[in-house]
């Protein structure tokens, strides 16, 4: 079956537009993968450092203030109402204190700036002191439920121990940002103290106190009574956050990826949150979901599969249109050569065109004008020769009946 000069015209440029868009996608697909990841991987990057600072200035910030009231000079001589008007000097309104108290030497409090005085939960907090400046790990403040971690520091006066400053500060605002980022960014950002405790977490846990070293978690509930019970059961956390965590407590930074239960792979930055005189810091550990990234990326393939589809429709129609434009000559052509077969020489091309086919038709006209003489040139030929055949030279009368 011959098949016509526009079908083979339009099945070339198809075809060849076919192949180009398949090896864009291909090139899209598999090349830019990686360029893609390493670009969604330098973005978490800034964020992850843009966190960090942001967390470590909101923990240093109530420290810092502890630390320079501390080192007022002569603090534990002044009388008490003086004690507690320069300490009011430090704003103090402005961090998230629960209890802010000032003790002497014997361990008696003098100043009660925030909170409520309890001598007891003052002792329990200075039979662990040991002497030293101390920042606590986290743990649900006996009053409030909320988490909290208490920063003890010593006043000293050329040597001497003179008193201490007892600080319970509030972690709620650094749940809030932590949590505020998770809710908003395809980012999950986990916060951890010292001894492995989730500070902050994505929302997915549930409520509970979730210790990654131990791999325990504390649900409290209420009895009949109003009283509040603790329980104690075991959770699962990936092996990898995991490692990122300790890795952070121990100073690291660093990214990583990791697998969890499900077999989901995550990118992992982890960084630390330093704590003046604490052997291991907080860790801040931000992961992203590889499937997120996937997805993503079937998006924008997806996207560019239908624009290709859109642009290879349009582009079929304009070949179409033009594929016409450029092979109706030649039917005329082809037409005008069949009929010069069936010695029709009547006709004539009409084709308007600056390019070979223009030329092939204007040959095509003046073959056909020089047969259409030839032929008539053939025909008087012709009839004079009968004319002689059939007629007397001299009178021009016939000669034959």
């Amino acid at each position: 079956m011959k098949k016509s000069i526009q079908w083979q015209l339009v099945t070339i440029i198809v075809g060849a537009i076919s192949v180009s868009f398949a090896a864009f996608l291909v090139i899209m697909r598999y090349f830019m993968l990686d360029d893609y990841k390493q670009f969604m991987q330098t973005n978490d990057l800034q964020t992850a450092q843009i966190l960090s600072n942001q967390v470590g200035q909101t923990i240093a910030r109530p420290l810092r203030r502890q630390h320079m009231i501390a080192s007022y000079p002569a603090l534990m001589r002044l009388p008490p109402s003086e004690q507690a008007s320069l300490i009011l000097q430090f704003s103090l309104d402005e961090i998230s204190y629960e209890l802010f108290t000032l003790l002497n030497a014997n361990g008696v409090s003098t100043v009660q700036v925030v909170g409520d005085f309890d001598s007891t939960s003052i002792k329990q907090r200075l039979d662990s002191w040991g002497g030293k400046d101390r920042i606590s790990a986290a743990y649900r403040s006996p009053t409030t439920r909320d988490l909290i971690f208490t920063s003890i520091r010593k006043i000293e006066h050329e040597g001497q121990l003179e008193g201490t400053i007892v600080a319970d500060i509030s972690l709620r605002p650094l749940q809030t940002y932590i949590n505020d980022f998770n809710h908003r960014s395809d980012l999950s950002a986990y916060l951890f103290d010292q001894n492995g405790t989730a500070i902050a977490q994505p929302s997915w846990f549930g409520e509970g106190l979730f210790n990654y070293e131990t791999l325990k978690v504390i649900k409290q509930s209420t009895d009949n009574d109003g009283n509040v019970l603790e329980n104690e059961t075991d959770f699962r956390a990936p092996i990898g956050l995991v490692r990122a965590m300790q890795a952070a407590q121990r100073g690291g930074r660093g990214e990583t990826t990791y697998r969890d239960q499900e077999n989901n792979e995550f990118f992992c930055i982890y960084r630390p949150i330093p704590l003046p005189n604490s052997d291991k810091n907080w860790a801040l550990v931000l992961t992203h979901s590889a499937t997120t990234i996937n997805v993503i990326l079937n998006k924008l393939f997806l996207r560019a599969l239908l624009g290709g589809i859109v642009i290879s429709l349009l582009t079929l129609g304009v070949v179409i249109y033009f594929s016409r434009e450029l092979t109706a000559p030649l039917r005329q052509i082809i037409e005008m050569a069949n009929r010069i077969r069936a010695g029709d020489l009547s006709g004539q091309l009409k084709v308007k065109s600056d390019n070979e086919i223009g030329v092939l038709a204007d040959n095509i006209n003046y073959m056909i004008q020089g047969l259409r003489a030839t032929r008539k040139k053939s025909q008087d030929a012709e009839t004079k020769i009968k004319a002689i055949a059939y007629h007397d030279a001299l009178t021009g009368l016939p000669n034959r009946t």
